[in-house]
């Protein structure tokens, strides 16, 4: 599991093949297939590039990273008859580390929507990862002690030199009665994101909510599903927000553990997406967050949380290897039967999330 999660994975899309050749044995490669195994190459260094960026310099023992760079491999080793390291391509990691201090361009944006119920921290998150004010905000800014977002706003701004576009939205609410108004400002934020396609959805709850809203919950998540289409949880992440909060004690009155905590909770709002979206292969990654000013910071001034966790390089780790899985599903999926382009992204990115075949 990534950090974070109670389970699962971003995945690559593949569709089963031969197994490949080995190297002594293997046939040349043909132009078409060196130039998606160049192509596969780009994808990794650019991971490494960004995850350098965040602070990432053991990136080899990041599980993240670790997962995504095993489902590139199997997909080169299907799609291309080898794996990566049979070939004379330079090591990835070198690679990044030349580019970067090259100062090559790096060729990557995000763009981020943020949904979730009213008052959980959506807009006090947005803040923190643009470091409090260093982004340009299409409506007025939003802060702790600021009522909440009445409307959707984008806030733009570059994080580590990554050129980052956050669309925030009103908050939901989590009742029975509240349906209509949660549809009616969900339509509200489809229309605004129209020419600012998301790369990835935040949806946002917090940690510290307990798990008795479970019958307000689905109703308020399929009315996302409704809006957007059920396809809107393929790329989402959820982001528990609260996260430095002290898990409650044990049944035997001593102190709870963090972890167990952490899972269950992940483990209740994963669930309820599943009944909302009428997937149960849905598993969506985890983000812990807390934006409290007494936040725990380690010797860089980093906010920690109770485990220790970097929480804000995880989460932005955690969305620039979704996007950069679904610039490799559309890449493989181009490759293999010629479709369109925004075909291959639809069906990649749903596979990737959904646990499809691979």
């Amino acid at each position: 599991p990534l950090p974070g999660q109670a389970a699962g994975a971003p995945r690559v899309v593949m569709r089963p093949q031969a197994p490949a050749a080995d190297a002594a044995d293997a046939e040349p490669l043909s132009p078409e297939k060196l130039e998606l195994s160049a192509k596969l190459q780009a994808i990794r260094v650019k991971l490494l590039r960004l995850a350098r960026r965040l602070g990432v310099t053991s990136a080899r023992g990041n599980s993240v990273i670790a997962q995504v760079m095993y489902r590139l491999s199997l997909a080169e080793q299907f799609r291309v008859g080898r794996a990566p390291n049979a070939s004379s391509a330079e090591d990835p990691m070198v690679a990044a580390e030349r580019v970067e201090a090259e100062g090559e361009e790096l060729n990557f944006e995000l763009t981020i929507l943020a949904l979730g119920k009213t008052g959980v921290g959506k807009s006090a998150t947005i803040n923190s990862m643009f470091d409090e004010g260093s982004a340009e905000r299409s409506g007025a800014p939003v802060g702790a002690f600021a009522p909440a977002t009445k409307k959707a706003t984008e806030v733009r701004g570059e994080i580590h030199g990554i050129k980052v576009r956050v669309i925030d939205s009103p908050g939901l609410e989590a009742s029975l009665s509240a349906g209509p108004r949660n549809e009616a400002r969900l339509r509200k934020v489809k229309a605004f994101t129209r020419g600012r396609k998301p790369d990835i959805v935040l949806y946002f709850d917090r940690l510290d909510m307990g798990a008795r809203t479970i019958a307000a919950d689905v109703p308020m998540l399929q009315a996302v599903s409704r809006v957007f289409g059920t396809a809107v949880w393929f790329n989402a992440i959820v982001v528990l927000t609260h996260a430095g909060s002290a898990p409650p004690d044990n049944p035997q009155g001593g102190p709870g553990s963090y972890e167990t905590y952490v899972a269950q909770r992940s483990n209740f709002v994963q669930n309820t997406i599943r009944q909302a979206a009428g997937d149960a292969r849905l598993m969506n990654p985890v983000a812990l967050v807390e934006n409290h000013r007494l936040c725990r910071r380690n010797p860089n001034n980093q906010r920690v949380l109770p485990n220790g966790q970097v929480w804000l390089s995880q989460l932005l780790l955690l969305c620039f290897a979704s996007k950069i899985l679904t610039e490799a599903n559309s890449l493989l999926s181009m490759g293999q039967d010629g479709k369109k382009k925004g075909a291959a992204a639809a069906g990649g990115a749903a596979g990737a999330q959904r646990g499809g075949p691979g």
